[in-house]
């Protein structure tokens, strides 16, 4: 954890009169991608005495992630009784906060020139919180036999089968019968992302041992390094998608849908917003969200503090 903090004083580390107030603000800037606002934390430090230091911090990080899904699937190679060709393009949205209050208490052990060493303990509350969404398109062409002879037929044009032989209209035994399906589905999800992370809320306890460097006329750079046990439990989500779908064959049918999940109950409720006869309910296995977890870890915040001593 890099720390940049502005004091009252030289490079010397100077002893602090007790009830003396910094705070600072923290952040972790260290990201992959554009779009993520990693964790940032504003921490209050109260020097109760040169020994004795407490203090409280309250984080904040948030991060949006955007992707394009899409596959194709050809069965053409090698098909001698039609195929199909399907097209689908989609892009998700996956929402991302996260809060954390934190107290905790330092024991300075030693101050020497421009280094202040001490071991510390802390604890806290850690909220994550998901949501997101989803679009896609499907483009589905089933590419049908031109007719289906169920007894032996051996005429031309015609290909054997299991149960009986496939005949095509010409020599080329290219299927004439398309059936064309085009659908659009959006989908919300709640307390969940659209690659299946839930909502967690986690208490956590760490230990540390720390050091402050006064570089220059009250600015210090610093590090911690720390154990933390975190205790979680996961929320369980659920999801709304609403879907299109136009089927062209001899004629044109159109379904439109909407399709409700709860990981809690595996249910899934059907709704067609056309025809309200046709509403249905299936129940899958549960795949229950609401669990609890335990992680041990030994950290280091590759953080940046900058911080006032009042």
């Amino acid at each position: 954890m890099l720390s940049l903090v502005t004091l009252n004083a030289s490079a010397q580390k100077d002893e602090l009169p007790d009830g003396t107030l910094a705070v600072e603000l923290q952040a972790n800037p260290f990201s992959n991608d554009f779009n993520t606002f990693k964790m940032t934390e504003l921490k209050a430090r109260l020097w109760l005495n040169n020994k004795h230091v407490v203090r409280f911090a309250l984080g904040f990080g948030m991060d949006t992630k955007k992707e394009d899904t899409g596959w194709n699937f050809d069965s053409r190679e090698g098909s001698l009784k039609g195929y199909d060709i399907i097209q689908q393009n989609g892009t998700s949205e996956t929402n991302f906060k996260e809060v954390r209050l934190t107290v905790g208490y330092e024991y300075h052990l030693a101050q020497s020139g421009r280094l202040d060493l001490y071991v510390g303990a802390s604890a806290g509350y850690e909220g994550k919180y998901y949501s997101g969404s989803s679009e896609s398109t499907e483009s589905w062409a089933r590419h049908g036999q031109g007719s289906y002879v169920p007894y032996p037929n051996t005429g031309s044009g015609s290909y054997p089968s299991a149960s009986g032989y496939y005949h095509y209209p010409d020599e080329t035994r290219e299927p004439k019968q398309v059936t064309i399906t085009n659908t659009t589905s959006s989908t919300d999800y709640s307390k969940m992302s659209p690659n299946g992370d839930n909502n967690e809320h986690s208490i956590f306890a760490n230990v540390f041992t720390g050091v402050d460097c006064y570089i220059y006329k009250g600015l210090y750079i610093g590090t911690e390094l720390g154990i933390s046990f975190k205790h979680g439990k996961s929320e369980n989500g659920s999801y709304t998608r609403i879907s299109t779908k136009t089927v062209t064959d001899d004629g044109t049918l159109t379904v439109n849908t909407e399709e409700v999940y709860n990981s809690a109950t595996g249910r899934t409720t059907y709704r067609d917003r056309l025809d309200f006869i046709n509403n249905k309910s299936t129940v899958s296995p549960a795949v229950n969200k609401s669990s609890s977890s335990n992680h041990l870890k030994i950290y280091v915040e590759p953080a940046i503090r900058l911080g006032w001593i009042f």
